[in-house]
């Protein structure tokens, strides 16, 4: 998996939902004394929560069924095992464009807890 990498399973990590079908953005993979598991992702989400970055479906209209939104509230953490069992389907990638914009986003505003803000953009910095 690559940064920007858009790629869908299964996830239980989605709040308030029981498990389901969720696209996600691959960021990296950490050894962060935090994070509960080795590989971070942001979630894909049709509805505009907390300080989440605009994605518009005519820029990835070969992967988006409508406008959407990069959820900035968290970070969701997944191991190699349970990635392995979920079978993930690579669906495209966020291009560099919003990647740098995404990085803006998150790194000028406190949208997250701080530790997650470092590991993110610390990994988005590679397309600057």
């Amino acid at each position: 998996m690559q940064l920007g990498d858009v790629i869908k399973f299964t996830s239980d990590q989605a709040i308030g939902h029981d498990a389901r079908d969720k696209y996600h953005i691959f960021i990296c993979r950490t050894d962060n004394f935090r994070a509960p598991d080795e590989y971070a992702f942001l979630f894909i989400s049709s509805s505009n929560f907390s300080d989440c970055f605009p994605i518009q479906k005519c820029d990835y209209d070969d992967m988006l069924e409508y406008d959407s939104f990069v959820s900035c509230g968290n970070l969701v953490f997944y191991s190699a095992d349970y990635l392995r069992t979920a079978k993930p389907k690579k669906f495209g990638a966020i291009n560099t464009e919003h990647l740098v914009a995404l990085h803006s986003h998150l790194c000028d505003h406190e949208v997250m807890v701080q530790w997650q803000i470092t590991i993110t953009c610390n990994a988005l910095a590679s397309v600057l």
